[in-house]
């Protein structure tokens, strides 16, 4: 199988790369010239240097290919501008799901998030949740807009399944969008010192591997013009800790702090990097988000995908020995 792969270079994208390539596949992968491809280093996997936002170079990487998968969004924590996410996510995710259809991909799995769905006021998010709040930033905006779209183009070609993974953690880059091992990382160094609110907001946590599967069982087993929840196990801040805990055998100071202090923190954050430069950890609209409850379900997935969720327990477990030990523990994706 020759399958199109974009995000190929972020930390879900990756994992997933290696793991197509692990087994038998050859993988064409779109990157930017400033990405870095250094982990991509595979036999059958193909580097293609390109833009989502440039449908010509979308062309000459999916030509010939079976299966498409595209994971490639903008998921930082604070945006350049309004626009520069809805290029990315909207207009980018346009470019590749036509231009896919065009060159008569068989199979396209779309990478959208849980987080079009909301929070959930009782009960659990499941795909048929409406969603009953605003969205909290443009990232889950942009992508309900484009994941809407999406769909429609399902219903009139049959080829398109859709995916909504949760919090995502695990071994692997670092990046933004791995905000929860980074979280890990800095409880380990023991800078981490902070339980939002009361710390008894309910977070949805997966285990990266097991999203990777998901992602490979939607393109195999995926009804098109569905959608599949891909979470994990729900917990309480307070439970993410008290597992952490128990996992790194180390008790750290931790402070709850309320809502309304984290956002004038956040304020200040973001301040100081609008000045300095960088990026802050945290924002004003994502500390309102990270302050609700998100409980998912994942009941369609397993059953209709073969669905496997690995405990929190151990997703951390295996998350603290790669931070303790990255070289000694392959990363590859399953």
């Amino acid at each position: 199988m020759t399958i199109f792969l974009t995000g190929g270079t972020g930390f879900i994208g990756e994992k997933l790369a290696l793991r197509l390539a692990d087994t038998g596949d050859t993988v064409h992968v779109l990157h930017r010239s400033t990405s870095d491809t250094r982990r991509l280093r595979h036999q059958r996997i193909r580097l293609f240097e390109g833009d989502i936002l440039d449908p010509e170079s979308i062309g000459r990487a999916v030509r010939g290919c079976e299966q498409a998968y595209h994971l490639a969004a903008w998921a930082g924590v604070k945006p350049k501008s309004r626009q520069d996410i809805w290029e990315k996510n909207v207009i980018g995710t346009r470019n590749v799901v036509q231009t896919a259809l065009k060159e008569r991909v068989d199979r396209i799995v779309y990478a959208s998030t849980a987080g079009v769905f909301g929070p959930c006021e009782d009960g659990c998010i499941d795909e048929e949740t409406p969603l009953k709040t605003d969205f909290y930033n443009e990232y889950e905006r942009s992508k309900s807009t484009v994941e809407e779209e999406v769909l429609e183009m399902a219903r009139s070609n049959g080829r398109i399944v859709v995916v909504n993974p949760s919090r995502v953690y695990g071994p692997g880059q670092l990046s933004q969008s791995n905000g929860i091992t980074r979280l890990i990382k800095c409880y380990l160094e023991g800078t981490w010192h902070i339980i939002p609110g009361n710390g008894s907001n309910i977070g949805n946590y997966a285990f990266v591997d097991d999203v990777v599967a998901g992602m490979m069982a939607a393109m195999e087993k995926g009804i098109p013009g569905e959608r599949y929840l891909l979470g994990g196990m729900n917990a309480s801040y307070d439970e993410l800790f008290r597992i952490l805990v128990e996992v790194t055998g180390m008790k750290r100071f931790l402070v709850r702090l309320p809502e309304s202090v984290m956002i004038v923190a956040a304020h200040v954050m973001v301040f100081m990097t609008d000045r300095f430069g960088g990026a802050p950890m945290i924002t004003p609209a994502l500390v309102r988000k990270y302050c609700r409850d998100w409980r998912v379900s994942s009941v369609k997935a397993c059953r209709d995908l073969g669905y496997r969720m690995t405990s929190l327990e151990e997703g951390l477990q295996r998350t603290v020995a790669w931070l303790k030990n990255p070289e000694g523990i392959r990363e590859s994706g399953g």
